[in-house]
């Protein structure tokens, strides 16, 4: 069975792992796409221990508020409690029971280029000139400018990648070159990731 120790642990040495490897770094913000909103640390978890298809998770007390329960025998993600000691679980939603009912599969937006491109363009507006990927990559870069405490060019690269991700764009193609060639300095790396989560939320959100 899992410990408190054994997460630390985890997360310790992946973050130290991420100072200086820049394909992990690529490789968290794959999972990063779908889990921003949760702390660093529990994306840390997810990352490790969910399978690569999940997509939203919560704890079985908010599933339950949701009107939905976590199935029976379902294995969930261990991470700390707010304690910082006690272990407990969170569940994706393909976890729980009656997780396709509409009113459930709603909490976990989608980009619909159809139905939400003119929403999106209203968010991002600057020169008109500019690509939607352009506009989305601007806001990151203004965001994280303004409010990150590492290294401002890393956090919006990060950022324009989870939320160009997020919007059903390549990022790869449009970001993937840059993050390569990228200063990669040696900066905390969870305080990066923070960054780069709150850089995200501020801009999809």
């Amino acid at each position: 069975m899992i410990s408190a120790e054994t997460i630390l642990e985890e997360q310790q040495q992946f973050f130290e792992e991420l100072r200086y490897n820049k394909n992990r770094f690529r490789d968290f913000l794959h999972t990063m796409v779908h889990h921003y909103r949760q702390p660093v640390r529990r994306q840390v978890q997810i990352f490790f221990h969910a399978p690569k298809n999940s997509s939203a998770y919560a704890s079985a007390e908010i599933w339950q508020r949701l009107g939905a329960t976590v199935a029976e025998g379902a294995t969930g993600v261990p991470v700390l409690g707010a304690d910082g000691i006690s272990i407990t679980r969170i569940y994706d939603i393909s976890e729980t029971q009656d997780a396709a009912r509409q009113g459930i599969q709603s909490l976990v937006w989608r980009y619909d280029a159809r139905q939400d491109s003119d929403t999106v363009d209203a968010l991002f507006q600057s020169d008109p000139g500019d690509t939607m990927e352009q506009r989305i990559f601007s806001a990151c870069k203004r965001k994280a400018t303004e409010d990150c405490m590492t290294s401002p060019e890393l956090a919006s690269l990060g950022a324009a990648y989870v939320a160009l991700a997020r919007l059903g764009m390549d990022a790869d193609a449009i970001v993937g070159l840059p993050l390569i060639l990228a200063k990669y300095e040696d900066v905390p790396a969870e305080t990066l990731l923070d960054d780069i989560s709150r850089t995200a939320i501020s801009v999809l959100d």
